[in-house]
């Protein structure tokens, strides 16, 4: 619309991944986008990082969606060892859909791959598949219209990941029955799993990761 090319890169501070062993490089960002017009398809943000000392080989490609209001996004990219002391290029595409976007507090993170670890590697695919998804709200008339104008405010108020605490018995915790009972309200107010202290920890019935007694 301002008379450029639809698709715009943005180049990001380039990373030398520094630990001499397998890595997972750990992008976040905030980001938001306007649409121009309320019609227009929900933008979102390609996000490709390549090795610059590789003749700028791509080594991973993600979209993500984006929102009206300012959100936390995350990419998470699997480093391998003949990457250590390369310059690896992070690029923003965006554009495909008209809007006016922004974004703010770019931050590298970078987790190296212990032995034992090599679960990890696979924790963005699972991140994918279990906790993120995408949907769409539709909004109608009294007579099943859909409404394309004006603004709504979603909240999450609840999801299927469980948000628990771990608890005590009243004996354990030495309180009256009226503090424990206050306890038992307040966590049932702000979680939905829970499991008892001691009794279920985790080192009882798992003492080393996969060994169970």
């Amino acid at each position: 619309p301002w008379g450029v090319a639809q698709l715009a890169q943005l180049l990001l501070p380039r990373y030398v991944p520094h630990a001499d062993r397998e890595t997972l490089l750990h992008i976040a960002f905030y980001a938001k986008v306007e649409k121009l017009r309320a019609t227009d398809p929900d933008p979102s943000v390609t996000v490709a990082f390549v090795d610059l000392h590789q003749n700028d080989a791509l080594i991973a490609i993600e979209e993500v969606p984006l929102t009206f209001d300012w959100q936390l996004h995350y990419v998470v990219i699997d480093l391998k060892r003949e990457h250590v002391g390369h310059s690896i290029r992070p690029y923003l595409y965006l554009g495909r859909h008209a809007g006016i976007y922004a974004f703010d507090e770019i931050e590298y993170k970078e987790i190296p791959i212990e032995d034992g670890m090599e679960w990890i590697q696979s924790a963005p695919e699972r991140i994918q598949a279990h906790r993120m998804a995408s949907f769409e709200l539709s909004f109608l008339d009294r007579d099943g219209w859909p409404i394309d104008y004006g603004a709504a405010s979603v909240r999450l108020v609840r999801h299927d990941f469980p948000f628990g605490v771990s608890l005590q018995t009243r004996r354990e915790a030495g309180l009256s029955s009226r503090d424990h009972q206050w306890l038992l309200r307040a966590a049932a107010a702000h979680f939905w799993t829970g499991t008892l202290q001691t009794q279920l920890q985790w080192s009882h019935y798992e003492p080393a990761s996969c060994t169970w007694p």
